[in-house]
Order: structure tokens, then sequence, then C-alpha cells
């Protein structure tokens, strides 16, 4: 029985190292412009989008979560579900949501009130699923199920060190 359960903690510290963890983007946004990133959402997921201004001017930017629709175009402008003037050091770079509909949904970091000073912004989008806290199964019968509790935990212990990886790194 002890070497079932320590073969069984020495898998479940491999399946945690295996985990994919999220990486941050580092990128420049130039004056007078606005900078994208789209990400595809099934219905009711749920996210964490982490940013921080790394230089430039103030450290200031506005930052936008919106709805684009089930196709993105040029000529979608995009329902805007989140949107604040970020100052660094003022406040966390943080917003969570669950998207409300599937589509696509675009993270945007906009510098049009710049007049001369770029600013390089670093950021982070974890979405749950990727983590399992949305993973379901089926049980004999065909129905749907929670996956199993140690599983669960699982993921939710892998999700859980991945944001406390993004806070120690502020």
């Amino acid at each position: 029985m002890k070497l079932a359960v320590a073969s069984s903690l020495a898998a479940l510290l491999l399946v945690l190292c295996t985990l994919p963890s999220a990486r941050a983007v580092t990128l420049q946004v130039e004056p007078k412009t606005t900078e994208c990133f789209y990400h595809h959402f099934e219905a009711d997921k749920g996210a964490k989008f982490f940013w921080q201004v790394v230089r430039g001017g103030l450290l200031d930017v506005l930052v936008q979560v919106k709805y684009e629709g089930v196709h993105s175009s040029a000529a979608t402008l995009g329902r805007v579900i989140f949107e604040k003037m970020h100052f660094e050091g003022e406040e966390e770079g943080f917003y969570e949501f669950r998207s409300g509909e599937a589509g696509i949904y675009s993270f945007c970091f906009n510098n049009e009130m710049a007049r001369f000073t770029a600013k390089v912004v670093r950021f982070k989008i974890i979405a749950s699923a990727e983590w399992g806290t949305d993973v379901k199964g089926t049980d004999d019968e065909g129905g749907t199920r929670t996956a199993s509790l140690l599983l669960a935990f699982l993921f939710y212990f892998s999700y859980a060190c991945t944001v406390v990886l993004e806070q120690e790194e502020r």
C-alpha cells in the first residue's frame, strides 16, 4: 500500500513538472498606436490577464479587453468588456473574467495618448481550461461528471503555482 502511495506521489510530481507553464510576452507599444492580441475562448471559460508597464513615460497605458465575436476582422470594433487607464505602481495590472460567449477576445494596450514616448509592456493570459479547472469526464452511463478529485486538485495546484510565480516576478 505504501509503495502504491509513493509511486502515485512520484507520478503526480512528474505531472506537475511537465504541465505547460504560461509565458509572459513583452512588447513595445509605439506612441499613437494600439497593440492587440487575440485568444479564442469557448463559452463560460475562466481567464486571468496580468500586465505590467516596464518602461516608458509615466508607466501608463490604456488596457482593454473586448469581445470580437466569432470571427474577428479589421471592420469589427468589438464590444468592450473591460477598460482601464493603468498607472504602474499605483495598482496591480490584473483582470479576471469568464467568457460569456464563445468567440474571439482581444487584449489591447492603447498608447494613443502619448505623443513621443513608447511603452514597454509585459503581459500574460492564463486560461483556466488550460489548467483543468473546467475539465469534465463521462461516467459509465454517458453522463457528465467532474474529473477525479485527485486530478482536479493537481490541475488547481498547478494553476495556483503559476499565479504565485506571476506575482513573484513583479
